[in-house]
């Protein structure tokens, strides 16, 4: 393959640190193993982002580079490694007020400490106090900050445990270990060079090891497909020093129009005027707005990304009562897992209920005031999940787990695939769905402060950037954001039908037109009877109950036996 102008550029670059920002979709890959083929003679060590990345990539680069995943340079057959979870941090504080808000925090803490360059615990709860406790309660954050001494005492009675090998620990900590023996950047040292992928989402720890690195490091990635910033990620591509720089700016995925709107997104919700992402001129996209998915032709398939996984699962519920066939892509298996837990626990079956953290809770309105004093907005949506479909669980959960287990991934799979934008980073498709709850983040009020706007936005640019060849978006996309935005979004809509006129049009008998006169002059047409008004009884896919609303085509049904209510078209409802 002959590289382009962008790629020889970088091959012919000759700093130590150099830093390639790459689009979405740019050949970062195929770019790394370009270099590695370019230096036969130099030994390169080429760290990626998980096991996968590193399977695909040994298959494909050239034998003087080295594969691994950063976990993977750290590891002893003699640790035992197994989960660290909040249920591990709960026992210190029992019988506390807010027992599983402090140990949940005290959790997030532990896992921040590993994966910074501290090498004590002190100064790093200093720092965490300060910059990580920003969106929980106030009495919550109080209530943390004054429990310094009992955070400490566990965090460090946990990790004893761990490194006495008493009990499993997670990747984390013997990485932890590693890096403050000086051993991780002495690993780094014994190559000639450094290839980094996913710059935008490198840990404080190995950033710190990088930069004790004395050989040659080249480090890519996309500032804005960082979406991992809740995992305490690091933006190298702005936080390491390099001696040069160099751009991949043409997507080999998609093309022009993809491209464009892909732009003007970043210009417009993180005023970074100058970004710019060329389109492939060989391939074609299209951009267009779409207000219900049209079923799939044969053969066909499509994406149907979300933000949030309560958005998902509507969407998967909506599909199943459409009879239309699905996949779930992604770690849906966890969340559906998951939300029979919450199920239990609103039933008060602890019995039944697999995870500890959860079990642990007496009442569902428990985990509901947990889940809004720490916003943790995931479980804040099962939760919404289990009240809203009381009715038709656990049944569906199930169904929707026998679908996970038997899709194959091939093209014998389900036409429509629906995935979070986490889930599909690293993915393609022909065919993008992007769902309403991306651009209604996008337009929340808090979402107008630049942080949380820049983490929006980098979502909706992932979720644009999976897309080869239609873009589809939800019409909410037309008023969110600048002027700018709005004003050349609005190029995708399509164009509006002419109305015939009576000279253009041809004679027809007058029999033929429609008797307007019962109108009058001025007025419109009467509209279309509906078949049902509200108070009537209907029955859904989800059992029965009353409508309480209508708006447009929609029906709001209040279903019995349950606090959920359901939004249903006309089609899908029947007199009870």
């Amino acid at each position: 393959m002959k590289p382009t102008e962008e790629q020889q550029a970088i091959l012919d670059a000759t700093g130590r640190v150099l830093l390639v920002n790459a689009r979405a979709g740019t050949g970062k890959t195929a770019t790394l193993r370009m270099i590695g083929s370019a230096h036969p003679d130099r030994k390169i060590l080429y760290l990626v982002f998980n096991r996968k990345a590193r399977e695909e990539a040994e298959e494909k680069f050239p034998g003087n580079v080295r594969v691994r995943t950063v976990h993977s340079l750290a590891f002893e057959r003699r640790w035992q490694v197994g989960p660290f979870t909040v249920s591990d941090m709960l026992p210190p504080f029992k019988g506390r007020k807010s027992a599983h808000q402090l140990a949940a925090l005290s959790h997030d803490f532990l896992e921040f400490f590993m994966n910074s360059s501290f090498s004590k615990v002190e100064p790093a709860l200093e720092v965490f106090q300060k910059e990580y406790l920003g969106n929980i309660s106030e009495e919550v954050k109080k209530l943390f900050q004054g429990s310094g001494d009992r955070v400490i005492k566990s965090c460090r009675e946990i990790m004893r445990q761990w490194k006495r090998q008493q009990k499993p620990c997670p990747h984390d900590f013997y990485l932890k270990l590693f890096h403050n023996d000086g051993r991780f950047h002495e690993e780094l040292n014994r190559f000639d060079m450094v290839l980094v992928d996913e710059g935008q989402d490198l840990s404080p720890i190995m950033l710190d090891a990088l930069e004790h690195c004395r050989k040659r490091i080249v480090i890519v990635g996309d500032t804005h497909q960082q979406v991992y910033g809740f995992r305490y990620a690091i933006d190298a591509m702005k936080r390491f020093p390099s001696d040069e720089e160099r751009d991949l700016t043409m997507s080999f995925r998609f093309g022009k129009d993809i491209a464009e709107i892909a732009s003007l997104l970043i210009r417009e919700a993180k005023g970074e005027k100058g970004f710019k992402i060329r389109g492939n001129p060989q391939k074609s996209s299209g951009v267009s707005f779409y207000t219900d998915l049209p079923r799939p032709k044969e053969g066909e398939r499509r994406a149907i990304l979300s933000r949030t996984n309560l958005a998902l699962f509507d969407k998967a519920l909506s599909l199943r009562s459409r009879g239309i066939p699905f996949s779930l892509e992604g770690n849906v298996r966890g969340i559906l897992n998951r939300i029979l837990d919450v199920h239990w626990l609103s039933l008060k079956e602890h019995d039944r209920i697999r995870d500890s953290f959860i079990q642990s809770f007496k009442e569902l309105e428990s985990l509901e005031t947990y889940a809004r004093d720490l916003d943790d907005f995931q479980l804040a949506g099962i939760v919404k999940v289990v009240r809203q479909y009381a009715r038709i669980l656990p049944g569906v959960v199930f169904e929707m787990m026998d679908i996970k287990k038997s899709a194959n991934g091939d093209k014998d799979d389900p036409a429509v695939i629906l995935s979070t934008v986490h889930g599909a980073k690293g993915r393609e498709y022909d065919r993008v769905y992007i769902d309403a709850d991306i651009a209604a983040a996008l337009s929340r009020p808090e979402a107008l402060l630049a942080n949380a706007l820049g983490d929006e936005a980098n979502i909706a640019y992932v979720g644009f950037t999976r897309a080869i060849r239609e873009l589809h978006l939800p019409p909410d996309f037309k008023n969110i954001l600048t002027l700018t935005w709005q004003t050349g979004i609005r190029r995708y809509e399509p164009a509006p039908v002419p109305r015939p006129t009576r000279s253009s049009s041809p004679l027809r008998k007058r029999a033929s037109l429609p008797d307007l006169s019962a109108t009058g002059p001025g007025q419109s047409k009467p509209p279309r009877k509906r078949s049902f008004k509200v108070g009537d009884r209907v029955r859904t896919v989800h059992g029965e109950g009353i409508i309480i609303e209508i708006s447009c085509e929609k029906y709001l049904v209040a279903l019995d036996g349950q606090q959920g209510r359901l939004w249903e078209k006309e089609w899908g409802l029947k007199k009870a």
